[in-house]
């Protein structure tokens, strides 16, 4: 009986040991160690190899921006201009990849838009118009697709997200400090920081309608814009922007000329174009009530 026991005992253990969840606590933990076998589990999760702190905070701060805006504008206008301002973004993040320039993950803010951290100064204003223009080909692009959609669905949120677009990008390239326009007169001509300054500060002070801290943040940037059109008018270089190198060939500082005007031209259109549509959408909503 003893024998038969054992015998059963020894077929079982064979069975076991062959099977893929057989597990040998004694060899496991001589190969790898208990805690190391442990931690192995989580590194075969991609998402915790990619995560770094630059990204949760770019995860949290896109979280609260919504959760900010969606008490404000709604769900649904939330979701288009979130959308639209993360296509803007991430056309900045594909040219800093292109140009391997390091940096942070994009941070957004409530009510103001978002901005990256880049770890490292350029010294290329080529380079630095071209990271500049990114953001607002990539932005204008979803607007458009989105004003085609709301043509065609007749849809009044989706108008008044393409309207937001369009104005967001038309203020973006205002030829003014950190603002995209400000790194692509940085290239184009520095004497463009002057004119811009003046036009960003009429926009922040008298037209924009923005909450307490809000104002804050638009103030600090305020005094950066009004600082380097000082600079520039007083033929100063106490602006670390770098200035466009004099041995830049002149067809690329004209078709970045014509890539910024093309853009204004068509953020123009587009707004003026979907105010119209809006209008006559909600005057024939209204008279079918």
């Amino acid at each position: 009986m003893a024998e038969l026991f054992h015998e059963s005992r020894d077929v079982v253990s064979a069975a076991f040991s062959s099977s893929p969840y057989a597990w040998n606590p004694i060899s496991q933990r001589s190969a790898r160690g208990g805690k190391n076998r442990r931690k192995s589990r989580f590194r075969k999760i991609p998402i915790l190899n990619t995560l770094s702190p630059s990204v949760v905070v770019s995860g949290f701060s896109f979280l609260l921006s919504l959760y900010c805006l969606t008490q404000s504008f709604g769900v649904r206008t939330t979701l288009g201009v979130m959308f639209i301002l993360t296509c803007h973004e991430f056309g900045h993040v594909a040219a800093l990849k292109v140009f391997k320039v390091p940096a942070l993950a994009p941070i957004f803010f409530p009510w103001v838009g978002a901005f990256i951290v880049m770890l490292e100064e350029i010294k290329n204003a080529r380079i630095q118009a071209w990271i500049g223009i990114s953001g607002p080909i990539a932005g204008i692009a979803a607007t458009l697709g989105l004003h085609l959609l709301a043509s065609r669905l007749q849809s009044i949120v989706l108008f008044d997200v393409i309207i937001w677009g369009y104005g967001f990008h038309l203020f973006n390239l205002i030829p003014a400090g950190t603002l995209d326009g400000g790194h692509i007169a940085g290239f184009v001509g520095r004497w463009l920081w002057i004119p811009g300054a003046v036009i960003f500060a009429y926009n922040v002070f008298w037209t924009a309608r923005l909450p307490w801290f809000a104002w804050i943040s638009m103030g600090i940037v305020t005094i950066t814009v009004v600082y380097q059109a000082i600079a520039v008018f007083l033929e100063r270089s106490a602006s670390k922007r770098p200035a466009r190198s004099g041995d830049t060939p002149r067809a690329a500082t004209l078709g970045m000329w014509l890539m910024w005007l093309g853009l204004l031209g068509i953020c123009g259109c587009g707004l003026y174009v979907g105010k119209m549509q809006r209008s006559d959408l909600k005057g024939i909503a209204s008279e079918v009530r």
